[in-house]
């Protein structure tokens, strides 16, 4: 529910690993999106110019835009959101506001659900059916209506009771899961056999069926003191319990599988600076979490210094991308569509470190030899005014970190070196930063061409005169925020070290 992000609270978790992505606007308005592998359309929502949302098709590159429910006859002309396809891609399903209610469209708008109902409509645009039918009251509603795989049952949340702002865990109102059987026949789609799902009086809000076709994966405040901490758990449909839960802590809603199954994607306050959600990947079973987009962290290519707040994703046929939607106005419920790209997992381990007893990269007894050498996980230390490693001065010592840098993304990255005292890096042999002559250290950058992919020479000698010691190494990109550069972008060189403590 789109509404979820009008109150954040402070709520934040330390920061995870991150995977890499590339993020690309593919519509400037819109909200829902899905996209329907086999034809290769996607349907998405957008405000039209009269103030309501319709439906469009496109195809995946953005292409051969064309209008879809402004077709369709009988349909109500009023909001028209939240598509999902049918696997035939015959028909899709969507959350419709009637044409006629009590009070105005505000509640309707796509994501507070209220007036809303859910209808077939041809994926031509040649037909329109209604599926439910509520009763017109003001906290009725339905919304975010989803197949299975095969798409003989379909899970929706209906709204039973508007906001009740003073309870905290009913400030969303109070809802229900409905799944049922579809039925396809001579009269077209119908739902038959619906069973209703309230593991708690509270939010609780599906959006896929399991893998294996059991459970549900959904938002719900059961268990929680407020539904500003909603989590991410696996119901049961035979029993109705929630038998797995995948996160804990934080604001979470919005989670989707990966083609696969392997893997799920979902919205999370976790981290957040700015307060907004962003898209965070986990393993289906709720391990090996990481950060996809920094939309609420100022100074990273991904955010526009506002709140943004990430919703519900679609993925590319192959899982090695996906289109989703996003608010940056939770009050009008306008926002983006954006294509996220999971880009390679780096296979590196770390840069080869030589540590040496003199300032003058030369070991104790005067040769080039280095006194110590080890695998460094990433250049990122803080000694103080103490030693790198026993056996070693704590003062008036050097360093020198070599091996391969392999990025994500292809173009101009700027290097910053943090030093005290002196330092300076070369990539492919070209020195890029020199702050060797230093008496007191300080922050210097410099930039270098990287393509893709492609492992570059790296190498980055350090020294330490007195008084405390400290060494960073960072990259920042047009898609890239600043960061230290992470273990699985940095290759030894192709001689075997000892781990270090890096």
């Amino acid at each position: 529910m789109r509404l979820s992000a009008l109150v954040l609270l402070s709520l934040t978790a330390t920061a995870l690993a991150a995977q890499d992505v590339a993020v690309d606007t593919w519509r400037l308005s819109g909200l829902g999106v899905d996209w329907h592998h086999a034809s290769g359309r996607v349907a998405y929502d957008v405000k039209g110019d009269d103030g309501y949302y319709d439906i469009r098709v496109a195809d995946p590159d953005g292409g051969n835009d064309r209008p879809l429910s402004e077709l369709a006859p009988g349909l109500p002309r009023r909001h028209v959101a939240t598509p999902s396809w049918h696997p035939s891609g015959a028909w899709l399903v969507a959350a419709v506001e009637e044409q006629e209610h009590e009070g105005g469209s505000y509640e309707a708008i796509p994501g507070f659900g209220a007036f809303n109902d859910i209808w077939a409509i041809a994926g031509d645009g040649s037909w329109a059916k209604r599926l439910t039918s509520i009763p017109d009251e003001v906290g009725r509603g339905m919304i975010i209506p989803t197949f299975s795989a095969d798409g003989r049952r379909l899970v929706w949340t209906e709204r039973l009771v508007g906001p009740i702002w003073w309870d905290p865990v009913r400030q969303m109102g109070i809802w229900r899961v409905r799944i049922a059987d579809v039925i396809v026949d001579a009269t077209g789609p119908r739902l038959a056999n619906i069973r209703s799902y309230q593991p708690s009086e509270g939010f609780h809000e599906p959006y896929a069926f399991t893998p294996d076709g059991r459970g549900i994966i959904m938002a719900t405040s059961t268990g929680q003191p407020s539904v500003w901490t909603l989590q991410i758990v696996v119901m049961d449909i035979a029993s109705g319990q929630i038998t797995r839960r995948l996160t804990q802590g934080n604001y979470n809603e919005h989670a989707r599988y990966t083609p696969d199954g392997a893997s799920i994607v979902w919205m999370t306050n976790a981290s957040s600076t700015l307060g907004g959600c962003d898209w965070w990947m986990m393993d289906a079973s709720g391990a090996n979490q990481r950060r996809l987009t920094f939309f609420n962290e100022p100074g990273h290519p991904h955010c526009d210094g506002h709140a943004r707040w990430a919703g519900l994703v679609t993925f590319a046929p192959d899982g090695k991308s996906f289109l989703g939607g996003g608010q940056y106005d939770l009050f009008t419920q306008e926002g983006w569509i954006r294509r996220v790209t999971l880009l390679p997992d780096g296979t590196g381990t770390g840069l080869t470190g030589e540590y040496f007893a003199r300032e003058d990269l030369r070991g104790a007894t005067g040769g080039a030899q280095p006194d110590l050498v080890r695998l460094d996980a990433t250049v990122d230390f803080d000694w103080g005014w103490w030693m790198p490693a026993w056996g070693l001065p704590a003062d008036r010592f050097s360093a020198r970190w070599s091996g391969e840098i392999e990025p994500a993304h292809g173009g101009t990255h700027t290097f910053h070196l943090t030093a005290d005292d002196g330092a300076r890096l070369w990539i492919d042999d070209r020195l890029v930063v020199d702050m060797w002559g230093g008496a007191w250290g300080g922050v210097a950058s410099g930039t270098a061409t990287l393509v893709a992919g492609r492992r570059h020479a790296v190498r980055l000698e350090y020294r330490e005169s007195w008084g405390a010691a400290a060494m960073t190494l960072e990259w920042s990109g047009a898609r890239l925020g600043r960061q230290v550069i992470p273990r699985t972008r940095l290759h030894p060189r192709p001689t075997t070290v000892p781990a270090g403590n890096g």
